[in-house]
């Protein structure tokens, strides 16, 4: 008997905040800005902080996932990448260590995961990695999940208890 995509993508999301304690945010096959899913744990205080200020269009991150695909450890973006400081920012925000990861086809997918105790290790890097990789595939059909079963996805990622 298999498992329905939603308790797969339910069980996926709870151990990505495993690896990723400090949160994590996922945007699954975006068009122009907008992903047509989002999954997003990062600390409420960030999150509002990020949006106030519109950080979307500055944030290194976005610009290189959105750019290439592949995976990007977030110690090697320096000031010419981020400009205006949001990597330090969210330092500031318990956001310390952190990578992100995108795919280009056909749609990008862009996840971006972090700690503020340490370094990810390779093994954390590459299990985040299947697992985005993994929603990206369950998610590729529009038509794969109602706005009721999104919606409870959505309030399961953002319910997940921080450590």
């Amino acid at each position: 008997m298999t498992l329905p995509n939603t308790v797969i993508i339910s069980q996926a999301l709870s151990h990505l905040k495993h690896i990723a304690p400090t949160g994590y945010a996922v945007g699954l096959h975006i068009r122009f800005t907008t992903p047509r899913i989002m999954f997003v744990t990062y600390p409420e205080v960030w999150l509002t902080l990020y949006g106030r200020e519109g950080l979307l269009m500055k944030d290194p991150t976005v610009r290189w996932g959105m750019s290439r695909p592949g995976v990007l450890d977030w110690s090697q973006i320096d000031e010419a990448m981020d400009p205006d400081g949001v990597m330090s920012r969210a330092a500031d925000h318990g956001l310390r260590y952190g990578f992100s990861c995108a795919r280009q086809d056909p749609e990008p997918s862009l996840a971006g995961f972090a700690r503020s105790d340490r370094p990810f290790t390779e093994s954390e890097i590459s299990e985040a990695v299947e697992l985005f990789e993994r929603l990206h595939e369950l998610t590729r059909e529009e038509s794969a999940f109602d706005s009721a079963e999104l919606a409870e996805l959505q309030a399961h990622a953002e319910a997940l208890p921080t450590r």
